[in-house]
């Protein structure tokens, strides 16, 4: 964000459970909080994105033209749901091969400690963002 000109500061980051209630709960104290101008949320599972969502739906809140919602983990229900859910996605199949690739090389003792492998995620841009991403490409 900071190498895009933006600030998070902590006042901004909310925390809750990682569930949809959890996800939809924090939406309704942060709707208070709001700024005018565009605003995006980002949930830390696609799960409580849903409950922001719902949240955001309730009390009239246009989304994306009022706020942008992005999930992570871009599971099957982020198509499914209304507006459809933006989300990070991780290459599920590729981290399971890699903890079980680790899981072995330990129990063989071909490596002892901690290891650390960085998979890149991308975003899979859907409804929830889409108004957000065509206005940015404009100023472009």
């Amino acid at each position: 964000m900071e190498s895009q000109g933006y600030t998070l500061s902590k006042e901004q980051i909310y925390t809750a459970d990682i569930n949809q209630q959890g996800g939809y709960t924090v939406t309704k104290e942060l709707l208070p909080h709001l700024r005018k101008q565009r605003t995006g949320i980002f949930a830390a599972t696609d799960w409580m994105a849903a409950g922001v969502l719902r949240a955001l739906q309730e009390e009239g809140v246009r989304i994306p033209d009022e706020v942008g919602v992005v999930g992570y983990s871009d599971i099957d229900l982020a198509s499914h749901i209304y507006p459809s859910l933006s989300s990070v996605r991780v290459e599920k199949e590729a981290m399971g091969y890699l903890a079980a690739r680790i899981l072995l090389d330990e129990l063989e003792e071909r490596i002892a400690g901690p290891v650390q492998i960085y998979l890149q995620p991308h975003l899979v841009a859907r409804e929830s963002t889409l108004g957000a991403l065509n206005e940015l490409k404009e100023k472009a």
